[in-house]
């Protein structure tokens, strides 16, 4: 299977994630790529292809978010899903990997590749977590286990991807607003 992994260079946390994952798959089951910034190559084991990613620096992204403004610009964002869409014509990944290339949500269903992004979460046992998403498996963790085989739910009906081919079951009401672009849920019949 061929994973792509990429990881935005803005911060040392955002390469070391996919780079820790991509180091973990093993080399006899998996054909791993991984997009970085050169300024982390250096780590790259020999076992992952190594693939030049443009990024903004760490200075443009700490300036950026000093002065308020979004952490990426229209015209950065723009760049960056063309940057994608070469990478995927280049791996023609199974399975795509991301840490905060937020250009990845489009670009890699416009590829029609599944897609994974690594978010920081933080957990406190002072607070008892509320289950707010359905539960199961999106694609991209059925294509990195080998197929679509078991149950699985959406991430919610106003989600996007409640009504596609691999939202086998409603989860419900999903607690992020709904727009007019969502597609309704071909289940429940929400939006």
């Amino acid at each position: 299977m061929r994973v792509l992994f990429i990881g935005e260079g803005s911060t040392l946390a955002h390469a070391a994630r996919p780079l820790a994952l991509a180091a973990a798959l093993p080399k006899r089951r998996y054909e791993v790529f991984l997009a970085v910034p050169e300024r982390y190559r250096q780590w790259v084991p020999p076992q992952v292809q190594w693939l030049p990613l443009q990024a903004q620096t760490p200075a443009e992204f700490t300036d950026r978010l000093q002065r308020g403004l979004p952490v990426f610009s229209r015209t950065r964002l723009e760049a960056y899903y063309e940057e994608d869409l070469a990478l995927f014509e280049a791996t023609r990944p199974q399975v795509v990997v991301g840490d905060l290339r937020l250009s990845l949500a489009a670009s890699a269903r416009m590829a029609r590749v599944p897609y994974a992004t690594i978010s920081n979460a933080y957990w406190s046992p002072d607070q008892r977590p509320e289950p707010q998403l359905g539960q199961g498996r999106g694609p991209a963790a059925e294509a990195l286990e080998g197929g679509a085989n078991g149950p699985q739910r959406s991430i919610g009906c106003s989600s996007r991807m409640a009504s596609s081919p691999w939202a086998a079951t409603c989860a419900g009401p999903s607690p992020r607003p709904t727009s007019p672009s969502m597609p309704t849920c071909p289940r429940c019949s929400r939006s």
